[in-house]
């Protein structure tokens, strides 16, 4: 048998299931419920795709990896096989020395944050990694309204690489930048579908993650915590049912989201108070949920959570909003019937017609643009 060409391919893989840390940018359903990738799984994904010729790089995402009880040797499974681990880390783990020392062995190492606070939190955390001699990066994902300077300020006081970068998977360009950017030339790629770009702040150089591109021939696999796999993270992500012997017939499929286009453009919607509180679309589509149902007990089943967490979350949105969003019917909030309030009720029209209204917007707007 001859040689064959390595062909490339990254790997994105969900080694957890549920994560705490509850972070602004987050993309991950705060309800999913608990798993833990077996190593079994990576490595027999892995032999299937080297045996093909393909040659992947594997990006260890959120939920937070240090929460897996194995990352150590999650990490070192591609290592052996002569590919390189990146792993993505968030700022706010809770987790101490003795799991910090399961990244010493990775490629390279990103600490991500959307939040000044939380980098500066991290301090400790980051000096272990430089001391042990790790190839560590900091990663700030845009959304908050942390100025920049804070940012390279505190990366060149690190002296650590910055990148800056949308929260990944969800929003398909970095907002907000500071105009007096000066912008240099795309020097590589990111997972696969983000772009890095060179910029400078004055004589500060940092890189700026674009995109997501997704194009047609796109070579990307998404591994989740059940060992399941799909085309990628963009792609229904909560109905993976592949399992890895099927990676080369995946592989060779068309991805619908690269075929003609160079993203999709996913609206999210969240509602702000004047004080600055703020209620995410899960919650609202929780409320729409619950309004459809009749059922705290089934909406939680519905979503995997328990029927208590669902009333805690409510509970929260109530004291935010300053308002009753549910009333229950005979048994009780958790065991009864529920519905939600006229005002609820009114939030949730609004909220599904501006929804609509958006995705409607859009379409109508690429559209144009195409046939223009």
């Amino acid at each position: 048998m001859g040689l064959i060409a390595s062909r490339e391919v990254d790997l994105i893989v969900r080694a957890v299931g549920k994560c705490y840390l509850s972070c602004p940018h987050c993309n991950w359903n705060e309800e999913i419920r608990e798993a833990y990738l077996r190593e079994s799984s990576l490595e027999l994904l892995l032999d299937i795709l080297i045996g093909e010729g393909y040659k992947p790089e594997v990006y260890f995402s959120c939920p937070d990896p240090l929460l897996h009880p194995s990352l150590s040797s999650l990490i070192s499974a591609p290592i052996e096989r002569g590919l390189k681990s990146t792993v993505l880390v968030p700022a706010r783990t809770r987790s101490d020395r003795k799991v910090w020392e399961s990244l010493l062995n990775a490629s390279r190492i990103f600490i991500f944050s959307s939040s000044i606070r939380d980098l500066r939190g991290s301090k400790e955390f980051l000096k272990f990694l430089i001391s042990n001699g790790s190839d560590l990066k900091l990663m700030f994902l845009r959304g908050s309204k942390d100025d920049l300077n804070q940012i390279l300020e505190f990366a060149r006081d690190m002296g650590l690489e910055l990148w800056v970068a949308p929260p990944l998977f969800r929003i398909p360009k970095v907002e907000g930048l500071d105009e007096n950017l000066e912008l240099g030339k795309q020097v590589a790629r990111f997972m696969g579908i983000y772009d890095v770009r060179i910029a400078f702040k004055g004589d500060f150089p940092f890189k700026i993650i674009e995109g997501p591109r997704c194009e047609i021939g796109c070579k990307l696999l998404y591994l989740d915590p059940e060992g399941r796999l799909g085309r990628c993270p963009f792609n229904a992500m909560d109905q993976l049912n592949s399992p890895p012997l099927e990676a080369i017939r995946i592989l060779d499929e068309s991805c619908e989201r690269g075929e003609g286009r160079k993203f999709e453009l996913v609206p999210s919607i969240k509602l702000i108070t004047g004080n600055g509180e703020e209620i995410y679309e899960r919650d609202l589509e929780l409320l729409s949920l619950i309004e459809e149902l009749g059922s705290l007990s089934q909406a939680a089943r519905t979503i995997g959570a328990t029927p208590s967490s669902i009333f805690k979350r409510i509970r929260r949105m109530e004291g935010v909003l300053g308002l009753r969003l549910i009333t229950s019917s005979r048994g009780g909030y958790l065991r009864g019937g529920v519905r939600l309030t006229p005002e609820c009720e009114g939030l949730v029209r609004r909220y599904r017609e501006l929804k609509v209204s958006i995705i409607n917007r859009y379409r109508l707007s690429l559209m144009e643009k195409l046939d223009g």
